[in-house]
């Protein structure tokens, strides 16, 4: 008579442990991978986007799109005051037009598109030196009785490589940078984590090169 073979309760229970304990080294390592994987795809998103400046600008005469909300929404139709507009054709995506279509390289990957959360890309301000405030380069929309600006040529800007068109926008930074802005849709952290007390987020720059930095807060 054949003996039947089977597990002890001892043998049985190492194998969970060894199980659990595989698990507990891969996830670290899985959720890393994830997170680079969003960075990655988010640089590209921002590269895109200098791509397509640089596409818009010689033919409209050296001006750059506008005017435009700081905000960078995801969504677009002919009537939105927002880069994902202007560039709309620049980046392979239909002309704008009375139907809403969304651009999907104005969103970082790791944001989740919804009501909440409709854009965390931002034209940067340089707070501490307005007089370099490359932002009004893109103009801004007449909003509560203040006349429109119109948008500016490219040729202001100095160290291209160096000065930011875009950023990343979230609650913490919000709240140090821009305390006084109603940007309430962002997210409340940064997609790409943190590194001990630092923030990982992405900037795109006048030259066209996307870059992830470590920022305080």
């Amino acid at each position: 008579m054949r003996r039947r073979i089977a597990f002890t309760l001892v043998e049985l229970l190492v194998v969970i442990g060894t199980i659990a304990l595989l698990i507990a080294i891969l996830l670290p390592a899985l959720s890393k991978a994830r997170r680079q994987s969003i960075t990655v795809k988010c640089l590209s998103n921002l590269r895109q986007v200098g791509n397509a400046m640089a596409m818009y600008v010689p033919e409209y005469r050296g001006y750059c799109p506008g005017p435009c909300l700081r905000g960078q929404f995801i969504k677009y139709n002919q009537g939105s005051d927002s880069l994902s507009r202007y560039l709309a054709v620049y980046v392979n995506r239909p002309q704008p037009s009375a139907v809403t279509e969304i651009n999907p390289v104005f969103m970082c990957p790791g944001v989740e598109l919804d009501a909440t959360h409709p854009y965390d890309y931002v034209i940067y301000v340089t707070v501490s030196n307005p007089p370099n405030n490359y932002a009004e380069l893109f103009g801004y929309p007449a909003v509560d009785n203040t006349p429109m600006k119109t948008p500016q040529k490219i040729t202001r800007v100095k160290n291209a490589s160096e000065e930011p068109m875009l950023e990343e926008l979230d609650l913490i930074k919000k709240a140090v940078k821009y305390p006084e802005a109603e940007w309430t849709y962002v997210p409340a952290a940064p997609p790409h984590g943190q590194r001990g007390k630092q923030s990982r987020r992405n900037l795109l720059y006048w030259d066209g090169h996307a870059a992830t930095v470590d920022e305080t807060p």
